[in-house]
């Protein structure tokens, strides 16, 4: 699961917009149709539906892909790092 994680925030840094699976650890880190559009496990359909949203609207891929690059730097090493040694005593 960290690597599909890793592959989200890679995307998220490049600005593109970011269609994932609904899944609790994805859901943790972007909000659907503010960072990303999310659509449900193993259902084609629901991917196939929020593919074509994606596609069918360029202002609804700009303001995907202008949210997530934020959000991304938020999740880097150097990050996770400031915030573990902050909680240790």
């Amino acid at each position: 699961m960290r690597q599909r994680a890793a592959k989200l925030f890679e995307f998220m840094a490049q600005g593109r917009p970011v269609l994932a699976p609904r899944t609790e650890p994805i859901e943790s880190v972007v909000q659907d149709g503010r960072d990303a559009l999310l659509f449900s496990p193993l259902d084609v359909k629901s991917f196939r539906d929020a593919l074509r949203k994606l596609l069918a609207s360029k202002e609804l891929c700009d303001s995907i892909d202008a949210v997530p690059v934020q959000s991304s730097q938020e999740h880097t090493w150097e990050e996770n790092a400031r915030q573990i040694l902050g909680n240790v005593s």
